[in-house]
């Protein structure tokens, strides 16, 4: 409904921006792109696309004297931070589960983005606070995309961002440590033999399992009951496919012909892989052959 989706716009003035909590404007931009779902694309267009014109133009700058008397920079560096993560979780949320490159890369992109901001001093305009909670987000994003294939791009920034303890680090809360290893478990799930569905009731435990309000310690449910993290197993599916020798009994390397079944996404489409894989979406595939003699 593109009534209702417009109403979840982030604001286009800084006036308007005021009486919104910037923590809110993040889950505005998911409701939007959930309502709007068939629209989301894994492309940096379509996240910019989210972020008014006023934001975009004074995004993650040093203040000056001309911008300071017309411009609250921290407003702006706080929406656009938040504007970010949310269409990042919502591109993690389309693509769940099935590895899609340029979903991937997209999500990275922003992970180190907001990895690099946590040490500068730019990040502190936005407040660190808010830098955490989107490179939370973000990470926990690019994860869900990649559930399952253990993927060393993002293992690297887990291991990186896990080694902040001590007092030089006061916003990495015990939430901060919860999503990193959520990231991590995510990564490897079921030993790699599992990934995500993104069919709607998947989507929806994953929402509420990655809901981003994260705690600040280990009994904190103020905002977001912790037990409920647990329901990402509501979209978990065992879609690995384990070739075995007919004769030697043992797994073995096997190319793998993928054919699709036709819709606006995908007609037709034709690929190959090689086993041992994680299948895309079972919904999606038609048939699947072995190609090696």
């Amino acid at each position: 409904n593109r009534a209702v989706a417009e109403w979840m716009k982030a604001p286009g003035t800084q006036f308007l921006l005021d009486f919104v909590r910037p923590d809110f404007l993040l889950l505005r931009i998911l409701a939007r792109s959930l309502i709007l779902w068939d629209e989301i694309e894994p492309t940096n267009v379509w996240i910019i696309s989210h972020v008014p014109d006023i934001v975009y133009k004074y995004r993650l700058q040093k203040p000056t004297s001309d911008i300071i008397q017309n411009v609250d920079l921290e407003t702006m560096n706080q929406a656009y931070c938040n504007i970010i993560a949310g269409a990042c979780m919502a591109l993690g949320l389309k693509y769940a589960g099935t590895a899609n490159k340029n979903a991937f890369k997209i999500l990275l992109e922003y992970a180190h983005m907001f990895t690099a901001l946590s040490h500068k001093s730019i990040g502190e305009l936005a407040g660190k606070s808010t830098i955490e909670t989107c490179l939370n987000v973000t990470l926990l994003s690019a994860a869900v995309v990649m559930a399952g294939t253990g993927n060393l791009e993002i293992m690297r920034i887990c291991r990186q961002i896990r080694t902040r303890v001590g007092p030089g680090s006061s916003v990495v809360t015990y939430g901060s440590h919860l999503t990193t290893h959520m990231a991590l478990g995510i990564l490897f799930l079921g030993g790699g033999r599992y990934t995500f569905s993104n069919s709607p009731s998947a989507v929806a435990a994953l929402i509420i399992s990655l809901f981003p309000k994260f705690p600040t310690h280990s009994n904190d449910n103020r905002y977001h009951l912790q037990a409920l993290r647990h329901l990402y197993v509501l979209a978990c599916q065992p879609r690995l496919v384990l070739p075995r020798d007919i004769d030697s009994r043992m797994h073995c390397y096997a190319t793998v012909k993928l054919t699709f079944k036709s819709n606006k996404l995908q007609k037709g489409q034709v690929t190959t892989m090689k086993a041992p894989c994680l299948l895309p979406q079972l919904e999606s595939v038609d048939r699947v052959e072995l190609k090696d003699d």
